[in-house]
């Protein structure tokens, strides 16, 4: 299965946080993934982040493009 082929028809909002050095998957893959949703999508890179260490490699960036993207969907 490839999460982007099911995108086509998606309208939920999505936010795509993804490491700027993942080497596993690359951010390109989350770049392609937040052009093809139909919904709102915002992608950001996290400097310095490797696969899954977004979060803990910069919390502070991390909680700042969550809550931002939280605030403009009303919440």
């Amino acid at each position: 299965m490839r999460p982007i082929d099911s995108l086509d028809e998606n309208e939920i909002p999505i936010l795509f946080l993804h490491g700027a050095e993942d080497s596993f998957i690359l951010p390109k893959n989350s770049e392609d993934m937040a052009k093809r949703t139909k919904g709102k999508s915002e992608i950001h890179l996290i400097p310095g982040a490797e696969h899954a260490k977004s979060i803990l490699t910069d919390p502070i960036l991390y909680q700042k493009y969550v809550e931002g993207f939280l605030e403009d969907l009303g919440m």
